[in-house]
């Protein structure tokens, strides 16, 4: 196969091919970062656990420990299923899937290529810090963690303009397809297998009857309230634990609770620690009027990151040149220039305190189980065709003259998610869910549910990028199994309390760092990037999404409130498809944008 292998600028990950054809006998060359046979090559800038079984079964696999991956090895090579020819109509690992899903997190990948099959399994962590994006065609596999090496080792360049779509309705790109014409991902908490002339068979290791235990449910909510807190001081070592050896540790921190007790808690075992802070000095409000007390208080060193228009364009930019594709959102441009000042000021081992939100309810649906709200929705008990009155009694006018467009209501509509497939997948799951003897806590963990869905293929692929192209290790502690576990059965009483999200985590995280810090309500700095961002929207004019979408793009993004998140989508992506479709080059973009 002509390989030109992982693209040079690529600090951390892997690539490779897998030809999916029977071979009875294979000899693998190995060297310090690759394998290669006539039937597969692998390669990676990171460590990587190998091993080969009877000449039939070849497994490579990151993020495991020894243990971890003898034990997968097994767990794969036992299961009777491939030794069948077609599977398409099996359910795959169905009385180990919580096992397999808790030996992946917090960021395991794993590829069993079976060669006298012609036939590759892949699994990913639930968490899907670490993408798997592929090609699969001819009955060959070409993966990697990187988006542009796919893209360079294939022929295929199209758009999927349906997934731009589902970036305007929901603000961000979720499941198994990119946005690039059969360039895909593995799904985080899935597995999938590629066989000789066969369709790929995608089946979820994260399932709601695997992954939830009714006894442990029960477990928790008998138990007293300082027996939970010392539930989650355990599962919290657990997850650190990893960390126990590294003499300094950097910690991305805006003063939230979830980074601040990150800091605090290795500082106080005795770890050397600095925060890394983004700010914005030109903004009404900065960070550092906020981080400079904390830093103090807690007595760990903050460094800043001060953010302003030239590097923010320079940073957004670059970056999606890189990654090719999109970028999530803009709050994630002023991390990437902060890990680059980090790691010139020698840091190399960072800490993400992301997935405390999903483990601990902090998510913002749970706002829709506060009283108020569920007062409201009893209307939902009212005769269909009423309520269909009502609503269109009480929407905008905007809705309400869209509304003469669709042939079904959007409480119809809801059922295939607007047309995403997958969303409905997802749907169709959540309201399966049993429904106990609490409304509340069944939306509580179907809420929880849909974020461990959708985050993990939505969003996590970003922190990663700065593993990937800046350089650097970062540790989740918030996506190791004890945690997880841990905030799937934590009663909804313990995420929401006395109007606080979170309420159980911000009282363990109080004697760390103080009542004051741990329960006080977020605050959104006010931010310059819309304005920095504001005069590119003369490039939505004659440019890429008007071709694209044969639609008056800029003026659509005239009539959208300046608050509006469509906005921001409409720029994100018109950037992207100068960069990747048009072949405008950053300079050009940079000095357009600058000047605007």
């Amino acid at each position: 196969m002509d390989w030109s292998g992982l693209m040079p600028h690529v600090k951390t990950g892997f690539s490779g091919w897998i030809k999916c054809q029977a071979f009875d006998e294979l000899e693998v060359q190995e060297s310090a970062s690759n394998w290669q046979s006539e039937m597969f090559f692998f390669e990676s800038t990171s460590t990587v656990s190998y091993k080969s079984v009877g000449n039939d079964w070849f497994i490579f696999a990151q993020g495991l420990s020894e243990i971890e991956f003898e034990d997968i090895c097994n767990k794969v090579i036992n299961e009777s299923i491939f030794n069948n020819a077609d599977i398409n109509e099996e359910t795959l690992f169905s009385d180990i899937k919580k096992e397999i899903t808790n030996l992946l997190l917090p960021g395991a990948i794993v590829f069993a290529i079976q060669a006298k099959l012609g036939r590759v399994v892949v699994l990913r962590d639930a968490c899907g810090f670490l993408p798997i994006y592929y090609h699969f065609s001819q009955n060959t596999l070409v993966f990697s963690s990187n988006l542009e090496t796919v893209r360079k080792n294939t022929q295929f360049s199209g758009v999927n303009t349906d997934k731009i779509n589902e970036m305007l309705v929901y603000a961000h790109r979720t499941g198994k397809r990119t946005l690039w014409q059969n360039l895909n991902a593995i799904s985080p908490g899935g597995v999938s297998v590629f066989t000789q002339d066969q369709l790929v068979v995608h089946q979820w290791l994260l399932t709601e009857k695997s992954q939830y235990s009714p006894e442990l449910k029960s477990k928790f909510k008998s138990m007293t309230e300082s027996a939970v807190l010392l539930e989650i001081k355990k599962a919290v070592d657990q997850a650190l634990e990893p960390l126990e050896n590294e003499p300094h540790v950097s910690v991305p921190c805006g003063g939230g609770v979830d980074s601040s007790f990150l800091g605090a808690y290795l500082a106080q075992r005795g770890q050397d620690v600095t925060f890394w802070c983004i700010n914005q000095p030109d903004a009404p409000v900065s960070e550092d009027e906020w981080m400079k007390p904390l830093s103090k208080q807690l007595n760990i060193p903050c460094e800043y990151a001060n953010l302003n228009k030239q590097f923010f364009l320079d940073n957004f930019l670059d970056r999606m040149e890189q990654s090719h594709q999109p970028m999530t959102g803009p709050n994630s441009v002023g991390g990437i220039y902060a890990r680059k000042l980090a790691l010139e000021a020698g840091d190399k081992v960072f800490i993400s305190g992301e997935g405390a939100d999903t483990v601990f309810g902090g998510l913002s649906p749970f706002a829709r189980l506060m009283p108020m709200v569920r007062l409201f929705r009893m209307l939902s008990k009212l005769p269909k065709r009423l309520r269909m009155q009502l609503d269109r009694g009480i929407i905008s006018e905007a809705a309400w003259v869209m509304d003469i467009s669709q042939v079904a209501p959007t409480e119809d509509l809801s059922r295939i998610a607007m047309g995403d497939m997958e969303r409905a997948e997802l749907l169709a799951e959540v309201l399966d869910f049993p429904k106990g003897d609490s409304a509340i806590e069944r939306y509580a963990d179907i809420f929880s549910w849909i974020q461990i869905k959708e985050v993990p293929t939505g969003l996590n692929h970003i922190f990663f990028e700065k593993d990937e192209f800046e350089g650097g290790v970062t540790h989740y502690p918030f996506a190791h199994e004890a945690l997880i576990n841990l905030g799937l059965h934590l009663p909804y009483k313990y995420k929401v309390n006395d109007g606080h999200k979170k309420w159980l985590w911000r009282k363990f995280t109080s004697e760390y760092i103080g009542h004051d810090v741990a329960f006080r309500k977020k605050y959104a700095f006010p931010t310059l990037t819309h304005i920095w961002l504001e005069p590119s929207a003369k490039l939505l004019k004659g440019g890429f999404l008007q071709d694209l979408l044969c639609a008056n793009v800029s003026s659509v993004f005239e009539s959208l409130p300046k608050s509006d998140p469509a906005r921001w989508t409409l720029l994100n992506i018109e950037l992207w498809g100068r960069l990747h479709c048009l072949g405008q080059s950053k300079e050009q973009l940079l000095n357009t944008m600058m000047s605007a």
